[in-house]
């Protein structure tokens, strides 16, 4: 460390093992000292400082506020934990907190000692926490929508004794998106993860009703809460009108990718029901009836087919993987019967 006059050699040794930036400056600006550390987080060596304006680490826009701090300095005023912006060599922006004190000889006012730490980590996870509470605000008033809306629909479409029940199994079942949301930082869920918990939270363990079969998939947080809740509505129907409902029948749960020539690719997931009662389509459409045909459809703006056929229930989705998934498809696929 270059220094003026003579230090006592304890106090040199300090200021150069120190891990913050601790450099003097005269009322010009003009660098006196520059330690260690001061290398370290500027990347400037003290031959290159020392002797030369310390506005070599003064962002453009920034200027003023170093020459406002000389002249606070010159009047005898000291400065706390000021959070500014400075400059390294290589030009890249820190965020750093300064301490700025006068340098007294004789009792006049010569420099400005100033010791600087890097917040740049700090402010980084500020910034991020912001985007976060944010983000939170963000999902929580669209989570109370969806809320709002199965409360609204369940109350209009369900017989007043059956209204609890229908009401909680729905809240339920966007509970389950919620966790698998959550357990993967809101990043998108595993399609396998998210027909199977749904299953459970039917009861249906392991065994040859349902096959669910598909790839490797993980859907958008948009796409998982909306196929979700249409996974639930499908097995709801099942177990009270469909292939779930009699000794017999059985369920196949799909779902692939399409690459065509010229097209964007699709993502294609199919509930097709075999074995069980023939359903009939009713006249006055219930909320599950609404999730499977509207609000899959404008989530993932997606074309939904709805058949009642001989066996029973045959509903496809078909969306633009773009919209549906998180990332490309990996090459891997697995048939797995309903996990218990």
């Amino acid at each position: 460390m270059t220094s003026v006059g003579g230090i006592d050699p304890l106090f040199a040794a300090i200021v150069e093992s120190s891990n913050d930036a601790i450099i003097s400056k005269d009322l010009t600006g003009t660098v006196m000292s520059w330690n260690s550390a001061a290398e370290r987080m500027f990347g400037f060596t003290p031959d290159e400082m020392v002797g030369h304006s310390i506005m070599a680490i003064i962002p453009e826009g920034r200027k003023e506020e170093e020459r406002f701090i000389l002249g606070q300095i010159a009047k005898g005023d000291r400065i706390e934990h000021y959070e500014t912006v400075r400059r390294r060599k290589d030009s890249r922006l820190i965020h750093v907190s300064l301490t700025i004190s006068p340098i007294r000889v004789d009792g006049v006012i010569v420099g400005a000692s100033k010791i600087a730490r890097d917040i740049s980590e700090r402010k980084s996870f500020e910034v991020a926490q912001r985007e976060l509470m944010r983000e939170v605000n963000h999902r929580s008033k669209n989570l109370l929508a969806v809320v709002e809306a199965i409360i609204r629909q369940t109350a209009a479409k369900t017989r007043q004794r059956d209204f609890l029940r229908r009401l909680s199994e729905r809240l339920q079942s966007l509970s389950i998106s919620q966790d698998l949301l959550t357990a993967s930082e809101w990043r998108g869920v595993d399609m396998h993860d998210l027909v199977t918990r749904q299953l459970r939270h039917f009861d249906i363990g392991q065994n040859d009703r349902v096959a669910v079969q598909g790839g490797a998939y993980i859907v958008t947080p948009a796409a998982s809460q909306a196929l979700s809740m249409a996974v639930h509505e499908l097995l709801s129907n099942a177990r009270s009108h469909g292939a779930l409902s009699n000794d017999a029948g059985h369920v196949d749960v799909s779902w692939k990718t399409t690459e065509e020539p010229s097209k964007p690719p699709q993502f294609i997931l199919r509930w097709q029901e075999r074995g069980g009662p023939r359903v009939r389509e009713r006249r006055r459409q219930g909320f599950g009836t609404i999730i499977l045909q509207r609000a899959t459809a404008a989530s993932l703006n997606a074309d939904v087919r709805l058949d009642f056929t001989r066996d029973g229930l045959d509903w496809e989705l078909r969306a633009p993987a773009a919209a549906a998934l998180v990332t490309p498809p990996m090459e891997i696929s697995r048939k797995d019967e309903a996990a218990g």
